[in-house]
């Protein structure tokens, strides 16, 4: 195989299939395998008989995350949170509960006892911290202070009648 592949290391053999006049081979990366044509010619040389080859090739390409952009998420996050906490710092009632940035798109989940009027000017301040295009969704979860009545109090239970002394004693 690797003569085949002709020192293409970024090529993974996936599979190789063979049986009596037959052989299929699996491979995957971000380039094209060399014409089946070699590795028939291969096959003939060194098993001295002719086989149907047949090569599949699967597209493959692998895009590590690079550290300093795992830390511009945290930084991006970090930003759209700091704008949201800004925003709702000047109204009353309404908290920041999380924010999330995923590829394309910031979330900001906000609680609070009614639903924030002027919704659009956060999503400004956010788009303002990080990108003019980046999709904004606000979310918004009602919060309500429940009372719980207080438990009524008992009656005093009913005094039953006073056991005699002799009663509980061994004669």
């Amino acid at each position: 195989m690797r003569e085949w592949l002709g020192g293409r290391d970024e090529l993974e053999v996936l599979a190789i299939d063979v049986d009596d006049s037959r052989v299929v081979v699996d491979v995957a990366g971000p380039v094209p395998p060399p014409p089946p044509t070699g590795l028939a010619d291969l096959a003939v040389e060194r098993l001295g008989t002719s086989a149907e080859v047949t090569v599949r090739w699967t597209e493959r390409h692998t895009y590590p995350a690079l550290p300093e952009q795992v830390g511009s998420a945290r930084q991006q996050l970090g930003r759209a949170r700091a704008a949201a906490e800004l925003w709702v710092s000047s109204r009353t009632g309404l908290d920041v509960v999380d924010a999330k940035v995923d590829g394309g798109a910031v979330t900001i989940d906000l609680a609070g006892e009614q639903p924030p009027e002027k919704v659009r000017d956060l999503v400004e301040a956010v788009r303002r911290e990080l990108d003019p295009e980046i999709e904004v969704v606000v979310r918004f979860s009602e919060r309500r202070r429940l009372l719980i009545p207080e438990a009524p109090e008992r009656p005093p239970e009913p005094a039953g009648p006073a056991p005699s002394p002799a009663e509980g004693q061994a004669p």
